[in-house]
């Protein structure tokens, strides 16, 4: 993750970490899963294109987001993702 940017409008932070190669996991805290929406994308230029591997886990004032994951074609790759969670 070499874009080390995170906001929350709480301001109860944002938990960057790397799960395995080429995944990636966020914690926002201080949000309700309530209706709650991820957006994720490839940061960059080039084919690479992210998904979610899992749906999203609301617990307790936060939400997890887990595995965040690159593609190149059908092949896993390490790249930066912008990833949004949007809550009502």
């Amino acid at each position: 993750m070499p874009y080390p940017v995170s906001y929350n409008s709480r301001s109860a932070g944002v938990q960057l970490s790397r799960y395995a190669a080429a995944r990636k996991q966020v914690i926002f805290g201080d949000v309700s899963g309530y209706r709650g929406n991820v957006q994720v994308t490839a940061f960059g230029y080039g084919p690479e294109f992210c998904n979610l591997f899992a749906l999203w886990e609301p617990y307790s004032t936060s939400v997890r987001i887990r595995y965040v994951t690159c593609y190149n074609g059908a092949v896993q790759v390490d790249h930066p993702a912008m990833i949004t969670y949007m809550a009502r």
